[in-house]
């Protein structure tokens, strides 16, 4: 116990000092807010912010090492460190797991074996925490007191608030450039699309595809072949989005490249097949195909699915014939064997291929469309040209889905012959 004398030799100079001591440390942590607000307006990125402040707090704390923790999905991770400090464990240990789970500061006192030690959540809006700061021992042993606490929890509120603007900040960008890329992917698809109506020397055609998002998974395409024969395809790949149109991307390359050796449409169905199934068997995707071929003189068709929908034959008698196929999708087995059919038509005949997403599109009321419906809405228009007819089934689906857009990919092509095919 100290002596009264001892107190009173205390000196007004030792006083004066003690006070002034205390003054510069609030001064320098005052100093730290408002330097820290100013210079993390300037810096980008989370490891620099978390860098930054662990600096800074570390120096007027005069803490040896500090460690700034961020939750990320289910557990949570050091970010960054600055200083003296220890490997990370494999487990989260108690103090820092309660400090981002239920935001609970944690203080320890220097101790045998047990250095001084402060903890505080990165505190966050939605309630928990999103991570935690971590001031390690301090240079001069002392241990750390009420006033830090208040400091590092003051960082720590304006530390959260920065690293949760640059993460909305990166999310805003990352979904901008998400929008531009499929906006991009959207122009370079329509651009490989052929014209909505196109006229051969020997066949008219009249063909539309919309996606149910800004990129699908349906096209329509024509290929000419080497012997001067005309291919008219139309695909539909599982799914939506990006993947599908990638995957319909490959689908028609590899049905451009093989159409370098054979025009037979079962033929180069089974040979795209090949290719699909080889080659992007972890895709985990397949696409459903009907290819017509034309001779160079319009008089012969013939045609092969693989696992789409039947096409329609109206005939000019008001007759109506499904052409169906039994293969199965492109894709899916290397070894399907696709059957070539053939077919007759007259001028005042009509082809109409078409994808699911017509006959499943569905009313307010829920019903499907229908093969029935599409029959009989067809045979209302077949005797007009292509374009007609495609413009009366589109109407009508618009008004059946009471302009709500459709849940599927779209994709429809009617063709027929011009002249006498004899």
């Amino acid at each position: 116990m100290k002596s009264e004398s001892a107190i009173l030799d205390r000196s007004p100079e030792a006083e004066l000092a003690s006070l002034s001591k205390e003054i510069l440390e609030r001064y320098e942590e005052v100093s730290l807010v408002y330097r820290l607000s100013e210079r993390l307006g300037a810096v980008l990125g989370q490891r620099a912010v978390s860098r930054l402040v662990l600096e800074e707090a570390a120096q007027v704390l005069r803490a040896r090492g500090a460690e700034l923790w961020i939750r990320e999905g289910d557990g949570i991770e050091r970010a960054a460190t600055v200083g003296i400090v220890p490997p990370p464990l494999h487990a989260v240990d108690r103090a820092l797991h309660d400090a981002v789970e239920y935001a609970k500061v944690h203080l320890q006192e220097p101790a045998a074996g047990t250095e001084a030690r402060l903890i505080v959540p990165l505190p966050s809006p939605a309630g928990r925490p999103i991570g935690a700061l971590v001031m390690r021992e301090r240079t001069d042993g002392r241990p750390y007191r009420t006033g830090h606490v208040k400091l590092l929890s003051a960082l720590a509120t304006l530390t959260s608030a920065f690293l949760r603007n640059h993460r909305l900040a990166e999310k805003a960008r990352e979904e901008d450039l998400r929008r531009r890329d499929i906006d991009l992917a959207r122009q370079v698809q329509r651009s490989l699309l052929p014209p909505c109506e196109t006229r051969f020397k020997t066949v008219e055609t009249a063909g539309v595809s919309f996606s149910a998002e800004k990129i699908g998974g349906d096209c329509y395409d024509y290929l000419d072949f080497s012997d001067g024969s005309l291919g008219i395809l139309i695909a539909d790949v599982s799914g939506h989005g990006v993947a599908a149109a990638l995957y319909m991307a490959a689908v028609k390359g590899a049905l451009h490249a093989e159409a370098q050796r054979t025009s037979d449409p079962g033929e180069l169905l089974g040979l795209t097949n090949a290719v699909l199934a080889v080659n992007f068997d972890q895709a985990e995707m397949f696409a459903t195909a009907f290819l017509f071929r034309v001779s160079p003189d319009g008089a012969e068709w013939s045609f092969c699915g693989a696992g789409h929908p039947p096409a329609l034959c109206f005939r000019g008698d008001g007759s109506v014939e499904r052409l169906d196929s039994s293969a199965t999708a492109l894709g899916l087995f290397a070894e399907t064997k696709f059957e070539t059919q053939r077919i007759t038509l007259a001028p005042e005949d009509r082809l109409v291929g078409y994808t699911d997403g017509i006959i499943e599109a569905r009313s307010s009321d829920r019903r499907m469309y229908g093969l029935e419906r599409l029959i009989r809405v067809a045979l209302e228009a077949m005797h007009g040209s292509a374009a007609a007819l495609r413009n009366h089934l589109l109407d009508d689906l618009e008004r059946y889905t009471d302009h709500r857009g459709m849940a599927d990919d779209v994709t429809l092509v009617v063709a027929h012959p011009v002249g006498d095919p004899a």
